[in-house]
């Protein structure tokens, strides 16, 4: 926004405060399980980098140890991973005359496009992790098919269970805590899961298989979750 000296300075980063953290937070829903990383301002650099150490593979038979003779050393090994920092957005421009002659008034007119603004970066960061995500190495299709052009069914518990047996298979960690019941009447506990994102649309698929729980039956934690299957 430009030449707003019509509209106080505290005014405009009230507004700014008011909207823009709720809009990023509800619209981005894989940032929230994201490794995130702050650059210092003097680090002179526009890369973040996270270092990856894989775990050891245990062998087919497993040695074993002498007493009184040191085992020779095993190296860790480390996977270095970056990312490049980059500018994203837009800008809208508003002068003195449209928040003078506004039929809301200036001050609304702020909130507004502050609103729409804010509303848009949390959506353009969303796009560009999911993006990422969709880059995978590995899909697991409805049924077991061999490619995407075969689907012809939606995904089943079977689907689902197969993809968490593959992932503790590979000693994957579960992301979430155990999640305790609440007063709430009907409520159970949870066991500690994996998090799996999707379209609005294929909500109602998850809500036709047998064993889902939509969020209600337990505590919700606050993350945009709509249940979980067993």
């Amino acid at each position: 926004m430009n030449t707003l000296s019509s509209i106080p300075q505290l005014t405009r980063d009230k507004a700014l405060l008011k909207y823009v953290i709720p809009n990023l937070i509800s619209s981005t829903p894989y940032t929230q399980y994201a490794v995130q990383s702050v650059l210092g301002k003097a680090k002179g650099t526009l890369v973040a980098s996270f270092s990856n150490y894989p775990a050891f593979t245990v062998p087919a038979v497993p040695g074993s140890l002498v007493e009184g003779v040191t085992p020779p050393p095993t190296a860790m090994t480390r996977t270095e991973v970056t990312a490049t920092i980059s500018q994203k957005g837009l800008w809208v421009p508003l002068s003195d005359r449209v928040l003078d002659v506004s039929e809301v008034g200036g001050s609304e007119i702020i909130k507004i496009t502050t609103d729409r603004v804010t509303e848009y970066a949390g959506q353009e960061i969303n796009t560009l992790v999911k993006n990422v995500l969709d880059t995978g190495l590995q899909s697991f299709l409805a049924n077991g098919v061999a490619a995407v052009a075969n689907i012809v069914t939606t995904f089943s518990a079977n689907d689902l269970n197969r993809i968490s047996t593959t992932l503790g298979e590979r000693n994957v960690l579960r992301i979430t805590d155990a999640v305790a019941a609440t007063t709430g009447i009907g409520t159970t506990p949870i066991q500690p899961s994996y998090v799996a994102f999707t379209p609005e649309a294929s909500k109602f698929d998850l809500y036709a298989i047998s064993n889902f729980r939509r969020v209600e039956t337990y505590n919700d934690t606050g993350k945009k979750q709509i249940g979980r299957t067993e």
